[in-house]
């Protein structure tokens, strides 16, 4: 990962994240910043011209929508065979009073399931790579990178097998929640979440999420949750 930063004549910056090898951008600047369209074009240029490679296929861009508008506005005029496709989420937060609710909640799983750490040394990784709906070539050593280094909560039924799961995407977003169609309506997404939540805490992490807008059920019921605040800006999500 390699991290950029322009900042304009009035001191506000843009930072650019980027990882090369699966191609990934993040566009981070506050939300009521503003940037000279044209001059935020040359910075794109200035960037695409050192980092190449990122552009040989469709890249993953993450920003908020001010910031990706600009953004594709710029990749349609250089790139215009290269196709974008749009995924709008909401971004979920947990505030200092939500943080010390994830703390003090009594998790409790049901019976037959305990909570358990990945087995590098046998099929694991696979497994759980195999559930990721975006999965492509070289995610199964980024998936062990990431659980070897960063929180993440596991469960295990009462025959050993990986049940339910959460983990951080490396850019600390909650990541792959997933629950085994047979284990499901149990309460385990909300256990692994809860568990993951306070292991995050614990080491400065604080919890943060995306959903998809058409996710509606999870939209509603993240909204619903005493645990998450919506990103909003004016009064209106972002």
């Amino acid at each position: 990962m390699t991290v950029l930063s322009y900042k304009n004549s009035d001191g506000i910056n843009l930072w650019i994240v980027v990882r090369e090898n699966l191609p990934f951008i993040l566009l981070a600047c506050r939300v009521e910043d503003r940037f000279d369209q044209n001059v935020l074009f040359e910075v794109f240029d200035e960037f695409a011209k050192m980092f190449p490679q990122v552009y040989e296929k469709e890249a993953t861009v993450m920003g908020h929508e001010i910031i990706i508008n600009l953004y594709e506005e710029w990749h349609k005029k250089t790139f215009p065979l290269l196709t974008n496709s749009r995924y709008p989420n909401y971004l979920y937060y947990s505030t200092e009073e939500q943080k010390q609710q994830f703390l003090e909640v009594d998790i409790k799983l049901p019976e037959g399931y305990q909570f358990s750490e990945v087995n590098f040394e046998n099929d694991d990784i696979e497994k759980i790579c195999s559930t990721w709906a975006h999965a492509t070539d070289g995610d199964m050593e980024i998936f062990r990178a990431k659980l070897q280094n960063m929180p993440y909560s596991l469960i295990r039924d009462k025959n050993n097998s990986l049940v339910a799961y959460e983990m951080l995407e490396m850019s600390s977003l909650f990541n792959h929640q997933y629950v085994d169609p047979k284990h499901r309506g149990k309460g385990l997404g909300n256990i692994v979440e809860r568990d993951l939540a306070k292991k995050c805490i614990k080491v400065g992490i604080p919890p943060c999420k995306t959903v998809l807008i058409t996710n509606k059920n999870v939209v509603e019921s993240t909204e619903r949750s005493p645990f998450w605040t919506r990103w909003d800006y004016e009064e209106k999500p972002v």
